[in-house]
């Protein structure tokens, strides 16, 4: 009667641990770079033939690019015709809480306790989900845990399979991964390291069946629209290594102040500390898992981009060492206290990083993610502005590039054609004065900026920030007139770039956002009307009417109208 309560409870509890896996597989995480995706695959669909050239920005326009997340980009681009972003979402979500099943897969296959179970559920979830964007990457981690699979059932015995099926299964795995990413290099990582293992545990092998696979696998890459022209799109990367990580966060190194990497900071210590006190007590451990652990442990420590991979590995190793050990109760109690605060611990700090992100919440269709309002304003003036050679951020290029398509074309987005664009906007941006020379030797003749707010440093005084934003600096009136803005995003032109009618109709004069002082005291100076101030602040709120602008524009002009000194009567 013990054991079947003991089991109902057990039962419930690993019950417990899959909603909380599942409830943190569903926060709403969509990448920058998805839009881009789309818009390959709409061209793919459209003209029925992969780009072989970059079609979507005017700097780069014609140069040979090598979509080889093509496949990918087809299943989300059918996704979101379907069921828009709520699909994208769902796919997702079940994509991640498939992920936190297939590891429970490999508990189950070395009869580990349900207990572990429960509290390894919400762990592994809570580790992966700030990772897992809604990006191609996800066929990645969907294929690295099924070879993860193939290598440790047929090391423990229980897939049958000859060296030539396993090699051809290898062959066609790979065909398929490197159609839908770049990422097959951590699968044949893996297919090395268990290599490496049956080295010492099969020595009777002339060649480890796992090194088979892992060629089988390699000439599979081959099978690809591109051929051999894949690895160009690896060389590329590995060539911009250093500027990648200088300039995109998820190429850095991972630290351990960083909230979203509290879990894969835990698993990694408790798969090191679980492997070597087995070793302490004798106990023999797999030379496939001890490589395993190594490897992707190094190989997540290069970048924040391969900690998924290192979770995945080390999670369910680093417990199965655990599990190898042989401890009295009184040892047994304060690690599993410890495994419930890791199981509690790395959730709570996921949910409150998710939380601060805002990524909690229903996601938005396409149309509403980025600067939205500002597309539709370039959509309605499309006439006058799709000529120009417009600049945009790198995180804005591909929500732009989608929705604006074929009437504009951007400057530059997530795609690695970039990189050493990327870096040379970084370069310029270091001062106002060598971004404007920056502008100006590029021809950019329409700018879409987000309106962050950024504030000049006194070069005297890098600690403080001077009373202008950067973008008065940046973006001079007497070459650039403001013709939109909202929260979100700021829209120039370049004065003798656009009909002078069109202008005076669309131009704000008097008005820049997170310039109100400088207003004020141009006002003060005699340069600007306090009419025509009031004036065109009631036609933003007329004609683009974003809330919080608006409440900041009358909030500030109530107050400067009543400090503002009344004309002396004659």
């Amino acid at each position: 009667m013990r054991t079947a309560t003991g089991d109902r409870a057990r039962d419930v509890l690993r019950g417990a641990g899959l909603l909380a896996a599942l409830a943190l597989s569903g926060v709403s995480i969509l990448d920058p770079d998805l839009p881009w995706h789309l818009s390959a695959a709409r061209r793919l669909v459209e003209t029925r033939a992969l780009p072989r050239a970059d079609f979507l920005s005017w700097t780069m326009g014609g140069k040979p690019w090598v979509d080889f997340e093509w496949g990918s980009e087809l299943a989300f681009y059918g996704l979101e015709r379907m069921g828009g972003s709520a699909a994208l979402w769902l796919f997702r979500s079940a994509a991640l809480f498939g992920l936190t099943l297939a590891f429970l897969g490999l508990l189950r296959l070395w009869k580990l306790p349900k207990i572990w179970e429960a509290l390894a559920a919400p762990a592994l979830a809570g580790a992966l989900f700030p990772l897992f964007g809604l990006r191609p990457e996800i066929f990645s981690l969907l294929l690295f845990m099924l070879e993860f699979h193939l290598l440790e059932r047929r090391r423990t015995g229980r897939l049958k399979i000859g060296a030539g099926r396993f090699a051809l299964l290898h062959a066609g795995l790979y065909a398929a991964w490197a159609n839908l990413h770049a990422g097959f290099p951590a699968g044949l990582l893996l297919c090395a390291c268990y290599g490496l293992g049956e080295m010492f545990s099969r020595p009777e092998e002339t060649v480890p069946l796992s090194f088979l696979a892992a060629g089988a696998g390699l000439a599979g890459t081959l099978a690809t629209p591109y051929g051999p022209g894949l690895y160009a799109v690896l060389f590329e990367h590995w060539r911009h290594v250093g500027s990648l990580r200088r300039l995109i966060t998820e190429w850095n190194a991972p630290t351990f102040f960083q909230a979203y990497l509290t879990g894969y900071w835990l698993i990694l210590v408790a798969a090191f500390a679980g492997l070597l006190a087995a070793s302490v007590r004798g106990q023999s451990l797999p030379a496939e898992h001890v490589a395993v652990v190594v490897a992707f442990a190094f190989f997540g420590s290069r970048a924040i981009r391969g900690t998924p991979y290192a979770i995945l590995t080390a999670a369910p190793l680093g417990l199965w060492a655990w599990s190898r050990l042989s401890l009295p109760p009184i040892s047994r109690r304060p690690l599993l206290l410890a495994a419930l605060v890791a199981a509690v611990v790395v959730p709570w700090r996921g949910y409150h990083w998710a939380r601060d992100m805002r990524f909690f919440g229903w996601p938005e269709p396409l149309a509403a993610q980025g600067p939205s309002r500002a597309v539709e304003f370039l959509r309605r003036e499309k006439a006058v502005l799709a000529g120009l050679k417009m600049y945009n951020s790198y995180n804005w290029g591909g929500i732009l590039g989608y929705g604006l398509f074929p009437d504009y074309k951007v400057f530059i987005d997530g795609r690695y054609l970039f990189a050493d664009l990327l870096a040379e906007v970084d370069a310029a941006q270091d001062s106002p004065r060598s971004f404007r020379s920056f502008i100006d030797r590029y021809g950019v003749a329409l700018a879409v900026q987000p309106n962050d707010g950024l504030m000049l440093r006194d070069p005297s005084d890098p600690s403080s920030l001077s009373a202008r934003p950067y973008l008065a600096a940046a973006w001079p009136r007497a070459q650039w007139a403001l013709v939109y803005w909202d929260s979100d995003a700021v829209v120039l032109v370049r004065r003798s770039a656009v009909p002078a009618g069109w202008l005076a109709r669309r131009e704000f004069r008097c008005l820049r956002p997170h310039d109100l002082r400088q207003i004020g005291l141009y006002v003060v100076g005699g340069a600007l009307r306090l009419q025509d101030v009031e004036a065109e602040i009631a036609r933003y709120r007329r004609e683009i009417g974003d809330p919080r602008e608006s409440a900041e524009l009358e909030s500030w002009f109530e107050r400067f109208r009543g400090n503002f000194p009344a004309p002396r009567r004659r």
